[in-house]
């Protein structure tokens, strides 16, 4: 993974978060509502955008 942030740092960091995410809902039994209204990384790197876009791969 650390060769995919270095080629990709904000795709890579979207994927994480969205797999991270999506750990939450299941462990919390998060309603349908849910939502994550923002996603930064590194105080400064507003990835909320692209975690939107991520798809999973299941």
């Amino acid at each position: 993974m650390n060769s995919e942030f270095k080629k990709d740092p904000d795709w890579t960091a979207a994927v994480a978060a969205y797999e991270w995410i999506q750990q939450i809902k299941i462990k919390f039994a998060a309603s349908d509502d849910f939502r994550i209204d923002e996603v930064i990384y590194n105080e400064d790197n507003d990835i909320t955008e692209l975690v939107k876009k991520v798809k999973p791969t299941f």
